[in-house]
């Protein structure tokens, strides 16, 4: 069984004080069509998903990598946007009848205990008996077939469903079947999150910016949380104060045998300030060390390219020699993003 540990489950701790809301559209680009701007038009504008969004294409990443559990490149790509359901992948398949990694796309958002997920183009045909089979109890809800299992946000282990995924004690709490959509969360306002008729986190000038920055990846985080740096930091290496940032995402993009890209993309709130970041992000890549690797970012990065364009930077490296992409994304829960958390 895959046992790689979601980043939402570390993102949600170490993500620091909340960054302000956007205050002007005027440099911000119009909603991108892409996979994720898609993903991103499902998810209500919320508080809670602003603060964490984790986006991947389980079935693009499956073939950039090559296998699921092969280390082709972009195995750190492969499940992302699945959430908690990633680790228990395989039970998903074996007990509710459906290959999450199969999916078009997948995206989690939100931060416990509201948090909500949507994996959109799987086959659900023979989902709903299962669910039934579990203990899953028919309930009214906006659309398609709706399930609940147990109380809003309560966990359970002794239950059918709690045998069966153990490793995901409120997360399927109520599931939604919608066509070729499979909904979750927490409870059943949750489970609403991922499924907005009203304004979505493409209409959030910010995420949409961020959205546009990185095109079509294989897999991103989008959060307007401020790094925390890590505890170990000493404390002449903590970073100075970060003013005007908005919205951080970071991505994974590429295909099977190209080397993979890595992605960074900020929003600040106004041209000087995003200049401003910029410069101390292209600084630290030449001349930090990367706590998580203790190595400088220079030695894990490669190609390093730092663009402004009004209030959006742009960053773009590739994983040096024969190292895995995903650096990233890896850096972002573990509060070492380059110049803007140590």
């Amino acid at each position: 069984m895959h046992r790689r540990i979601p980043l939402a489950t570390a993102a949600v701790v170490l993500l620091g004080s909340l960054v302000p809301a956007c205050s002007s559209d005027s440099n911000l680009a119009g909603k991108p069509n892409t996979t994720l701007g898609k993903a991103l038009s499902r998810v209500q504008n919320t508080a809670d998903t602003r603060h964490y969004v984790e986006f991947g294409s389980p079935a693009d990443s499956l073939r950039a990598n090559g296998t699921a559990f092969a280390d082709g490149g972009y195995r750190l790509a492969v499940g992302q946007g699945l959430g908690l359901l990633l680790p228990v992948s395989k039970l998903v398949q074996e007990k509710l009848g459906f290959d999450p990694l199969s999916a078009d796309y997948a995206i989690t958002a939100g931060r416990p205990p509201s948090t909500g997920g949507l994996i959109s183009g799987v086959n659900l045909g023979g989902t709903g008996p299962r669910l039934e089979a579990l203990g899953g109890k028919q309930i009214d809800g906006a659309r398609g077939t709706t399930y609940r299992f147990r109380p809003d946000h309560r966990i359970g282990y002794d239950d059918k469903l709690g045998r069966a995924f153990a490793g995901v004690p409120t997360d399927l709490n109520v599931v939604q079947i919608d066509g070729s959509t499979f909904r979750r969360g927490s409870g059943k306002a949750e489970v609403e999150l991922t499924d907005a008729s009203g304004s979505s986190l493409l209409d959030d000038g910010a995420m949409r910016s961020v959205a546009g920055c990185l095109g079509e990846p294989l897999a991103a985080v989008l959060t307007d949380q401020l790094p925390t740096p890590p505890a170990r930091l000493p404390a002449q290496r903590q970073p100075r104060p970060i003013t005007g940032l908005q919205t951080i995402g970071v991505g994974l993009s590429g295909k099977r045998g190209a080397q993979p890209l890595e992605q960074l993309c900020v929003v600040a709130d106004s041209p000087a300030r995003a200049k401003a970041i910029g410069t101390r992000i292209e600084n630290a890549l030449a001349n930090s060390v990367s706590v998580r690797a203790n190595v400088r970012w220079s030695q894990l990065l490669e190609r390093s390219k730092v663009t402004t364009t009004g209030s959006v930077v742009n960053v773009t490296a590739y994983a040096r020699g024969q190292q895995r992409g995903g650096l990233l994304l890896q850096a972002l829960p573990a509060g070492d993003l380059p110049g803007l958390s140590g």
